[in-house]
């Protein structure tokens, strides 16, 4: 709240004054919050777990080729837009950039994937009937 205030005085003013409705002293003038150490928990910090993801790039036969922390990280090194490589991803393209991208949960395996079976027109376009 104090932080904010200077940025909005008035809405901050009044939050303060319903929240802390015993303090004679207005936002602008009131201490600093103090850190209680009864609500530190420095040791039960390393039991949250946090989801580690990575993202994977494969050739188009499915052979692996690099790992990257991010899609930032991945469309920053290979040139490729961030953008195709979330899509592909997600699944709602099959390639980007002339490559598979899998985003996998940490640990697992680099192992290779099924290649991409590519789809070969027949050369013959379709009737508009109008």
């Amino acid at each position: 709240m104090k932080l904010l205030h200077p940025f909005m005085p008035f809405v901050t003013s009044e939050i303060y004054a319903n929240l802390v409705p015993y303090s004679n002293q207005e936002l602008m003038v009131s201490s600093w919050p103090e850190v209680k150490e009864e609500f530190v928990f420095e040791k039960e910090a390393p039991k949250i777990e946090v989801e580690k993801w990575a993202i994977y790039q494969y050739a188009l036969n499915g052979e692996f080729i690099a790992e990257f922390s991010d899609t930032s990280e991945a469309a920053e090194k290979s040139g490729i837009r961030e953008f195709n490589i979330q899509r592909a991803c997600r699944g709602f393209r099959s390639t980007a950039g002339g490559y598979q991208w899998k985003r996998v949960e940490l640990p697992c395996a680099q192992n290779s994937i099924a290649p991409v079976v590519e789809k070969k027109a027949s050369g013959e376009a379709r009737k508009i009937i109008q």
